[in-house]
C-alpha cells in the first residue's frame, strides 16, 4: 500500500581484509562496545526503577548464530530511510481515495457488433505501445518508477502513486548509486562509512502485548570506500504466506511430532540483511 512505510536494513560486520588488533579493526570493536553500553545504561536504569510493565527490546546489535543471542553481538544493524514516497501531487489522492462507483454502464452495441473470434484465427501483435523504463538522470530525493527494481514484482507489492527514493549513497567515484543497483554496490563484502544517528523508539503495548523499546541506527549517508570481490546476493521475489490445510497442522500430521512444526509450513515475506 502506498501508506506503507518500508526500511532497507543493511548489516556491518567486522573488515574482513583488517588484521586482528589493526586500527580498523578495533575501531570497529569500539563502536560495538559503545552500542552495547548504551543499551546495558537503559536497562540498568529500567531494573532500579521497575514497573509492572513488561518491555521487549529490539538491539541496532545482532549476531551472526541466533544460537548465541546476547553472547556475541558484534554486527551492526543499520536502518535505511523510506525506500518508497508518495509524490506530493498524489498525497491527497492516497489520504482522500475516491470511492469507485457501483454499478458501471456496458456499451452492449459496440460490445456485440464486433466480429466474433473464430477458433483457428491466427494471432496478431497487439497495436498496443508497452511501457519502456529507462535509466533516469540520478539526483538525490530524486522519485523513480519502482518497476526499475529488480524484485519489485508479485502480490506484496500494491503501490498506485507510491515511487522509489533516491538514496544519499556514493559509490567509490562519488556517484550516486541507483535504488536498483543497491544490490550490487552493497555486496556483501563492500568497505563502506556510514553517516548515522542513534533512535530509541518507546512503543506502548495494547491489550495484552507487551510495550517495546526499538533501537536503532538511522543511516543519513552512505559512501562506499571500497567494491567488494564477494558474489551478488540473488534477489527472490517476495511472496505473501500460502494458506495451509487444517489437517497439515495436527500433532499427527507433523512429521517431527512436535507441535512448534507445524509452522514450517509457513512462508514468511523475511527481508533480508545484507552483511557488509
Amino acid at each position: 500500500m502506498d501508506n506503507s512505510i518500508v526500511k532497507d536494513i543493511i548489516v556491518l560486520r567486522p573488515l574482513s581484509i583488517a588484521p586482528l588488533g589493526s586500527l580498523l579493526d578495533i575501531a570497529f570493536k569500539n563502536q560495538c562496545a559503545g552500542l552495547e553500553e548504551i543499551l546495558d545504561k537503559d536497562a540498568q536504569k529500567r531494573s532500579i526503577h521497575p514497573s509492572s510493565e513488561s518491555i521487549e527490546t529490539t538491539e541496532f546489535l545482532v549476531t551472526a548464530n541466533p544460537s548465541t543471542k546476547g553472547t556475541d553481538r558484534s554486527f551492526i544493524k543499520v536502518t535505511l530511510p523510506p525506500k518508497y514516497k508518495v509524490p506530493t501531487a498524489d498525497l491527497k489522492k492516497v489520504n482522500n481515495p475516491s470511492k469507485a462507483p457501483t454499478n458501471k454502464k456496458t456499451d452492449l452495441v459496440n460490445r456485440y457488433s464486433q466480429t466474433p473470434v473464430t477458433l483457428g484465427r491466427p494471432h496478431q501483435f497487439s497495436n498496443q505501445v508497452l511501457e519502456v523504463l529507462e535509466e533516469p538522470s540520478l539526483e538525490f530525493g530524486a522519485l523513480y518508477n519502482p518497476k526499475l527494481l529488480a524484485d519489485y514484482h508479485g502480490e506484496l507489492f500494491q503501490h498506485k502513486f507510491a515511487k522509489v527514493v533516491q538514496q544519499d549513497i556514493m559509490d567509490t567515484e562519488d556517484k550516486l548509486v541507483a535504488p536498483w543497483l543497491m544490490h550490487d554496490k552493497l555486496r556483501p563484502g563492500t568497505v563502506i562509512v556510514v553517516d548515522t544517528t542513534l533512535v530509541c523508539w518507546h512503543i506502548g503495548g495494547k491489550e495484552g502485548q507487551r510495550s517495546r523499546n526499538v533501537y536503532q541506527v538511522q543511516a543519513h549517508r552512505i559512501q562506499i570506500l571500497l567494491k567488494s570481490d564477494e558474489d551478488m546476493e540473488e534477489l527472490t521475489i517476495p511472496t505473501l504466506p500460502q494458506k495451509v490445510a487444517a489437517s497439515a497442522l495436527s500433532f499427527d500430521a507433523s512429521p517431527r511430532k512436535a507441535p512448534s512444526s507445524a509452522f514450517s509450513a509457513f512462508g514468511s515475506p523475511s527481508k533480508k540483511a545484507r552483511h557488509m
